[in-house]
Order: C-alpha cells, then structure tokens, then sequence
C-alpha cells in the first residue's frame, strides 16, 4: 500500500458465495492502483460463506494486501456499514464487485476530494426529479446524469462507480441498523441518499469525457437486484419508506 498519510485510504466492498469466481478481477484491478489504498477489505456475510470455500486465487491476493472480514449480513450495506465505523477518521472508498476498475479510479476521486474536502464525490450519478414538489418516481429521474456542474443534494451517488466519503462526513444515524432493516435493507444508495440530505451532505459528481469505470464482470445478483428494485419500483417503496421516515420534501434539498 501507499506511504504514510494522515488520513488512511480506506477501499471498502461486498460480494456473495456466486461472485467468487469472478471477484478475483476486480480485487486486482484495486490493488493496481496508480494511487494506493492503505486497505482494501473485502465484507462478506458470515451466514452466507458458512461452509463455502473461498478459492485460492482469491485467498492468495491477501499477500498484497486484501483483507477479508466476515460480518453480519446487511446485503449492499456491508460496503459501507462496517470500514465508517471501524475508520471514522480515515477516507471510505466503496466500490462494487462485479467491476473491473481503471487504475486511475482512487486517484481521480481523491484530486477531487482534495478540492471539496466536506462533499461526498461520486463518478455515477443519478439527479433526482421533481414534478410539483413531488418525488417523480425512480425510473423517471436522470439516469446518469450529464448536469454537474456544481455539488447538489438533487444528486443521488450510485456505488458502481466508486464513492468516496471523506472522514466522519455522516452523522450516527446513518448506521441505525434497525431502522436500515426495516426501511431499505436491499437498497444502500437510496438509505445513504435519504441520510445525506437529512445531515445537509451535498453530492459532487466528476465531471470527464471518459468512462469512470468499466463494467466487466457481470453476475446474477446485480442483474435480479436491479430487476427487483427498479423493474418492481421497489425503490420507489425504499424511497417513500425512508423520505417518510426522515420527514424530507424538495425544500430539504434546495440550497
């Protein structure tokens, strides 16, 4: 990993027992990095890989400095949950695992974070729609949005891209695990977004004429995940649940 810092790098992610055989090339696109992570922590559920081999060439990566910690299981939260806690002081990079990523990926982030110390930066965006002062549905927003210019609470940070979260930048009850269960358990985008624009976090998203990441290495989860919450406007169920819950309307998110 990189020199000495005074803020560490922390890359945090999540995988299941089927992405095993594939995960192994987006760990490697992690650690060749132009701009070293300290950490790079691999979360995985211990209910899920009880009795599950974990294949070598995967095991064989912590010589370089993978770490694998088994947790309890909060399907996508894990990313996040767990390294904010146990690095408060420390940056969070969560990427996803089905992703090869180019190696100018952490250093692109951080060049931004340096610039906007307090904001939330992101590759992968999608902006928020409004029709009346109410929430136009998921599918209806700006999908990948082109408009950032400027930091906004309008903007919803999607983790394929890889976001970075400087240190202690979200308040306690973003880690309400409870409430996480109950309201948004399969959906860590929306629970972070709704949390954010509570705690008045703004999103920035890279602006760049070339691709951020490269989506390489599909599997079964992201497909059936996105099937169940966009084809089934379940998040727009996770959305109502925790908009509701933190009482938010559009005023919340208007400078």
């Amino acid at each position: 990993m990189d020199e000495e810092r005074q803020k560490h790098i922390i890359v945090s992610l999540t995988s299941f027992p089927d992405r095993m055989s594939t995960i192994y090339m987006c760990l490697r696109s992690l650690l060749c990095q132009k701009k070293k992570p300290d950490k790079i922590i691999l979360y995985l559920s211990k209910k899920q890989f009880e009795g599950v081999e974990i294949p070598k060439k995967v095991l064989n990566l912590k010589q370089y400095g993978i770490q694998i910690v088994f947790c309890e299981d909060l399907k996508p939260h894990k990313k996040y949950f767990y390294a904010m806690q146990q690095y408060p002081k420390d940056i969070v990079i969560t990427v996803d695992d089905d992703v090869f990523y180019r190696s100018n990926l952490i250093g692109d982030l951080l060049e931004a974070h340096e610039r906007e110390k307090e904001e939330i930066i992101c590759t992968r965006a999608h902006k928020m729609k409004f029709k009346n002062g109410k929430l136009l549905p998921y599918k209806e927003w700006d999908y990948e949005t082109k408009d950032i210019q400027n930091s906004s609470h309008y903007l919803m940070a999607t983790g394929v891209g890889g976001v970075l979260y400087p240190p202690e930048i979200l308040p306690d009850y973003a880690f309400d695990k409870d409430k996480i269960i109950q309201l948004c358990l399969f959906a860590d985008d929306v629970w972070l977004k709704a949390v954010e624009i509570k705690a008045r976090k703004k999103v920035r998203a890279i602006p760049s004429s070339k691709t951020k990441y490269v989506v390489g290495i599909w599997g079964s989860e992201r497909v059936a995940l996105n099937y169940s919450n966009v084809g089934e406007n379940r998040n727009d169920q996770y959305i109502k649940n925790t908009f509701s819950y933190f009482k938010l309307t559009e005023n919340d998110l208007k400078n």
